[in-house]
């Protein structure tokens, strides 16, 4: 039986009761049955509380000589990186019609990225040639004018945050904190296919400014990108550029363990923040047939319990998208199974 609430339900408050009858007992505890909190999507992102990344992990500047030049694009002025040891700032110079549309046109400096890892850079400047020139950090999947990319940036006077391209070819989209501009700290972090972008007045205080589900490639380039949005160039001056490899800093607390079941298109990712937030990700998979593809994020049950939970963000390009509340009895595709999920748009749904 399935019942829908079908007035949309934002966010809320969501809390699932199971108990189970002394008949049932023990089969139940004999299959060990496990508590679960999952995500499933066809482009997902579910946020349990908004966070900070933590900024203990071992990093390692970047020296420039592992880093490589290349305009991207069709650019009417040629690019150019360089880095001066005394005062220790990276200038970037770049030209081109923009960052943003189907395709771009900009200077970047840049290095490849293996995996995940997170980079973080203090912007000085930016030369104000147009009101959308832009300058940042970008996380790029190829060299190609049309790639798909997530960046963090400042604009002379459209203010600082994420745009990003979530397929090759396709349209971008901003989200950009008026008011503000260099100078601005900024960060930009890759865990699986969920990047997220933060910055900050003073390096030590961040804002989140969004996450996002990008299907990359496990081989990307990470780099400082400027685009003078006219025939001359603009120029980034930056410095304090750190790099951070993958780390244990959003791995999740014992006992709650992550998994994939079934197989969806990607293995999805699991992070926790360390204000106790959790977030999960999964790209194209698929429940409520009669073998399951989604994300898991659980621990032992055995008998009964009760399983709560707060969402305060998700986002999804699919309104039957859905997260919830799960016990099954096994990690198997086919498992039997209790749910008990939200909606992006469609409401409730057990």
């Amino acid at each position: 039986m399935q019942c829908f609430a079908k007035s949309p339900i934002s966010a809320d408050w969501i809390a699932a009761n199971f108990y189970r009858s002394a008949v049932n007992q023990s089969l139940s505890r004999a299959a060990h049955c496990h508590s679960r909190i999952w995500g499933y999507i066809a482009l997902l992102v579910i946020v349990f509380g908004l966070s900070i990344p933590c900024a203990d992990a071992e990093t390692s500047v970047l020296p420039f000589d592992q880093w490589s030049n290349a305009d991207i694009g069709t650019t009417p002025a040629a690019g150019s990186g360089t880095y001066n040891s005394t005062t220790g700032t990276y200038t970037i110079k770049g030209s081109g019609a923009d960052i943003g549309g189907t395709t771009d046109s900009f200077h970047y400096t840049y290095r490849p990225l293996n995996g995940d890892g997170v980079i973080t850079v203090r912007v000085q400047s930016l030369t104000n040639t147009n009101s959308w020139a832009k300058a940042g950090i970008m996380i790029r999947e190829t060299l190609q004018p049309g790639s798909a990319y997530a960046m963090m940036m400042v604009t002379p006077v459209n203010g600082t945050g994420i745009q990003y391209r979530s397929v090759t070819g396709g349209s971008t989209t901003n989200v950009l904190t008026p008011g503000v501009s260099a100078p601005r700290w900024l960060r930009l972090e890759r865990r699986g296919n969920v990047l997220a972008g933060y910055q900050s007045p003073d390096g030590v205080n961040w804002t989140l400014n969004r996450r996002i589900a990008i299907p990359l490639a496990t081989n990307v380039f990470v780099g400082l990108a400027a685009g003078s949005r006219t025939s001359s160039l603009t120029t980034l001056v930056a410095d304090q550029i750190v790099f951070e490899p993958k780390s244990d800093a959003m791995t999740l607390p014992w006992p709650w363990a992550e998994s994939t079941v079934g197989t969806p298109i990607d293995q999805g990712v699991a992070l926790h923040d360390n204000d106790g937030s959790y977030i999960l990700a999964n790209l194209g998979a698929e429940m409520w047939v009669t073998a399951d593809k989604l994300k898991f994020v659980s621990q032992p049950l055995s008998g009964d319990g009760t399983l709560i939970v707060r969402a305060t963000s998700v986002v999804s390009n699919d309104a039957w998208s859905r997260f919830g509340l799960m016990m099954r009895e096994s990690l198997s595709a086919n498992a039997k199974n209790v749910l008990f999920s939200l909606t992006t748009s469609s409401g409730l749904a057990f």
